[in-house]
C-alpha cells in the first residue's frame, strides 16, 4: 500500500522507497520487452520518469501495482511503435534512394551528404521537444492513426491531440531551422 499524499508530492525519499519496493516489477517487464539489457535499463529509467509525470493521475482506487505495470506496457508499447516506425522510414528512405539510382550505380555523394544531414537534424529536434508531443505526432502523423484513436491512446481529448502536434510541429520547424542554420 502506498501512501498517496508523499506519492503526490513527489518527494526523493519515498521515491526512492518506491523505486526499492517496485523497481524489480518495473524491471522484470522492462526486461521482457527490451532488445537487450541497456535498453532494458533505458526503459526502466523512462518508466520512473513517466511515473513522476503521471503521479497525480493515480487515484488510489486500485492496486499501485496494477498502476505503475500498466504504466510500464505503455512506455515499452511506444517505445516498440516508435523503433517500428524508424525502421520502416528507414526502409523507404532505401527503397527511395534506390528508385533514384536503380542501376545500382553511386548515387550522388551531394544529395546522399544531404539527406543524412535532413535526418540528423530530424532526430535531433524530435529529441528535443516534449515526449507528449512526440508521441502525438508519432501516433498521427507517422503511424497515420485516427484523431480518435490518438486520443483515446494518449488518455486526451482530441482537441488536446491537435493542440500538441500544432506546438510539436512548430516547435520542430523552429528548431530544425536553429540547427540547420
Amino acid at each position: 500500500m502506498i501512501d498517496l499524499e508523499r506519492f503526490r508530492a513527489g518527494g526523493d525519499r519515498y521515491f526512492d522507497y518506491l523505486l526499492r519496493a517496485y523497481g524489480p516489477l518495473v524491471l522484470t517487464i522492462t526486461r521482457a520487452h527490451g532488445e537487450d539489457i541497456d535498453h532494458a535499463e533505458d526503459l526502466f529509467q523512462e518508466v520512473w520518469k513517466r511515473v513522476l509525470e503521471k503521479r497525480h493521475t493515480f487515484s488510489g482506487a486500485g492496486r499501485f501495482e496494477g498502476w505503475i505495470g500498466r504504466v510500464t506496457v505503455n512506455v515499452c508499447i511506444s517505445d516498440f511503435r516508435a523503433r517500428k516506425v524508424h525502421a520502416e522510414v528507414m526502409v523507404r528512405l532505401a527503397e527511395a534512394e534506390q528508385h533514384e539510382n536503380p542501376r545500382g550505380e553511386n548515387p550522388d555523394p551531394l544529395l546522399k551528404l544531404q539527406r543524412e544531414e535532413l535526418q540528423i537534424t530530424l532526430h535531433r529536434a524530435l529529441s528535443l521537444i516534449t515526449e507528449r508531443e512526440q508521441e502525438a505526432i508519432r501516433l498521427r502523423l507517422f503511424e497515420q492513426r485516427p484523431p480518435e484513436q490518438v486520443a483515446e491512446l494518449m488518455g486526451v481529448e482530441r482537441s488536446t491531440v491537435r493542440s500538441l502536434i500544432r506546438k510539436g510541429v512548430n516547435r520542430l520547424r523552429e528548431i530544425s531551422e536553429n540547427l540547420q542554420g
